[in-house]
């Protein structure tokens, strides 16, 4: 498994000399207008070719909480269990918990991780300092607005300036010493600005990353396939239907005049099992408005909060749908009144998505939301200004590091082995056999990627691994000890899985080795207390236990750790010590021996000639202890 850089940064105070921005912004008026744009731009747009950032083994990431939230032990579970699964999906993450005071002081920060780490994205956790930005009404069919702008964030080498009223909202922005494409990708989990249900922010962020982390592991998935909503002012626009099909070849397109769009429709429509959902509708930021006007439904948040959508990701082409300074905005409901919602891309001002084929076809790629938008951001400033200000307000809500098309990357097969069945236990047959079951994918199951050998985490790859298109393998071993098998699953188009599943076999051939120290064969002992002594090894399942007798009779059973027992015997006559030594395979090794215990039970009687006239001393002796003596009378 790739070994995670989880990097804890101090923080760094990058003193700018330009004005301090707000952290939280005033309400938006709620403004329903939506500009039309004509079809000529609009194919114009859809021609320009999108710039999609290589595919890197180790992508740079950061993750940063509100200082308030990680306090919450929750919070600080869920986000390391987050940060855990991003590194498992190819993302090297940078997790920051202190506090930041204003938006200039966390793009700072951004800058100083993008120079030092080449960081490719963000996520900001909490209730995080954001910019607002200004635009008159100069340009035709825009209503003057100020509106959160987390393009801020993104674009790190553009010049942002408040020139006008010194207010603390931007009105400039110019490519400076680069450009005003956006570097990285930022995306936000928060929701501070909820009203609806009783929970509060940290624990609504819980749930969601709870979601996100049963979204990377094959649950909450819907079915992988799209709904185009196209509502009737944006209906003429021809090739809005197609930008999904790049990834979601199965795409559903309502579109008048060949259905009817309603609010009715589409409070039904997001009930149904679809992955991702695409809007074209006039809206404010808390609720869609479906003409023609004074006859035509008002959705708002309150309806969609109490249907609770059923999708993954949204495409919100709504005017001010995730206006995150209003409570209740769309993207915010979309997001947390949900069992399924992970993310949303929308716009906190006028405007929204146009050539949204590019970003369709990045995701198609196996990219990230965060990389989608990146992505498209790319092919859409290089316009006139009129339609830069279509996108200034374009940002993430959820988590912007999931892949739609690849989240089978994290669907893992279930090993399993009928000659092995027991991964806690040894054994002494060299020949396993073991499969795995097929996880359930939409797009089906091409093959797997398997590896045996003597590492727990192994990871295997298209170089790696061996390919098979069954589902299971077998193997002889050649040596003893732990094995494990890892298996990554190929789905339908030929993408890898970056998280395997792990079997442990044990096998065991060999008994152990055990040597009696003590006491020596044949050797006599006296009857009394005496050491039984061992020495004893095990290099492949390691020694289990110790079982001593003498004769027939079992005096002790000691563990693993014990080298000696102490014995009693009193009695004279031969014995036979046995030492069995039992590894954790079960296979045991004895030495026996041969003692005698000798203890002098009769009496031995001989003469000492002390001279005429004295006595015969006779001497009883047991085991060398002077018992007595006995005199007798020497004959006349």
């Amino acid at each position: 498994m790739m070994t995670m850089k989880l990097k804890i940064t101090v923080l760094i105070i990058l003193i700018l000399f330009s004005p301090v921005i707000s952290t939280k912004g005033d309400s938006l008026t709620n403004v329903i207008h939506q500009p039309l744009i004509s079809q000529t731009d609009l194919l114009n747009i859809e021609g320009k070719t999108s710039v999609i950032n290589p595919q890197a083994i180790d992508k740079p990431v950061v993750v940063i909480v509100e200082s308030g939230l990680w306090g919450d032990v929750d919070i600080r579970t869920a986000v390391n269990q987050y940060v855990n699964d991003i590194n498992d999906t190819g993302y090297d993450p940078i997790l920051y918990t202190s506090a930041i005071a204003n938006a200039q002081l966390l793009r700072a920060l951004l800058i100083g991780w993008h120079n030092s780490d080449s960081i490719i994205g963000a996520v900001l956790i909490g209730d995080l300092p954001y910019a607002e930005f200004y635009h008159d009404d100069s340009v035709a069919g825009f209503p003057a607005e100020d509106f959160i702008c987390d393009l801020y964030l993104m674009d790190l080498d553009g010049t942002w300036q408040d020139l006008e009223g010194s207010d603390g909202i931007f009105d400039s922005h110019t490519d400076g010493s680069g450009d005003i494409e956006p570097e990285i990708f930022v995306g936000r989990l928060d929701a501070s600005t909820r009203t609806f249900g009783s929970k509060t922010n940290a624990e609504d962020i819980i749930d969601l990353l709870s979601r996100v982390h049963a979204y990377r592991y094959g649950g909450v998935a819907r079915r992988h396939r799209a709904l185009m909503y196209i509502d009737d002012d944006w209906a003429g626009q021809y090739t809005w239907p197609d930008w999904p099909t790049s990834i979601y070849p199965e795409t559903t397109t309502v579109n008048i005049p060949t259905t009817y769009t309603n609010g009715t429709d589409w409070l039904n429509r997001i009930q149904q099992n679809y992955e991702f959902g695409h809007l074209c509708a006039h809206s404010s930021s808390t609720a869609h408005y479906f003409p023609p006007y004074g006859e035509g439904d008002i959705v708002p948040v309150s309806a969609i909060h109490a249907t609770r959508p059923s999708f993954n990701f949204y495409s919100l082409f709504n005017c001010h749908g995730s206006d995150f300074s209003d409570n209740d905005c769309l993207g915010i409901t979309y997001l947390f009144s949900s069992d399924y919602s992970l993310a949303v891309v929308s716009s906190a001002k006028t405007g929204g998505m146009l050539g949204g084929g590019s970003f369709y076809y990045t995701l198609s790629q196996s990219k990230s939301i965060g990389e989608g938008l990146h992505n498209w951001f790319q092919g859409m400033t290089s316009y006139s200004s009129n339609y830069v200000e279509w996108f200034y307000g374009m940002n993430i809500l959820g988590d912007p590091f999931l892949k739609p098309k690849a989240s089978f990357t994290h669907l893992t097969p279930t090993i399993y082995s009928t000659t092995h069945p027991d991964t806690n236990t040894w054994y002494s047959n060299d020949y396993v056999e073991l499969n795995w079951t097929e996880p359930e994918n939409d797009k089906g199951i091409e093959g797997y990627y398997y590896i045996l050998n003597k590492l727990p985490n192994t990871i295997p790859d298209e170089i790696s691994g061996t390919y098979t298109k069954s589902n299971g393998t077998s193997s002889t071993f050649l040596f003893e000890g732990t094995w494990y098998l890892h298996v990554v699953v190929v789905d339908g188009d030929g993408n890898i899985g970056k998280i395997a599943s792990h079997y442990r076999i044990q096998y065991d051939k060999t008994t152990p080795s055990l040597t009696l120290i003590n006491p020596i064969a044949n050797s006599k002992l006296k009857p009394e207390t005496f050491v039984i002594s061992w020495d004893a090894s095990d290099s492949a399942s390691g020694l289990d236990y110790f079982e001593i007798r003498i004769d027939d009779s079992m005096i002790d059973i000691v563990n693993n750790e014990t080298t000696f027992v102490n014995a009693i015997l009193y009695k004279n006559g031969l014995y036979q010590i046995n030492v069995t030594a039992y590894d954790k395979a079960g296979f045991s090794n004895s030495v026996q021996i041969t003692i005698e215990i000798f203890a002098f039970s009769q009496t031995l009687s001989f003469k000492i000639l002390l001279g005429l006239g004295i006595p015969i001393v006779t001497i009883a002796i047991a085991g060398g202890i002077f018992l007595g003596i006995r005199k007798k009378k020497l004959a006349p």
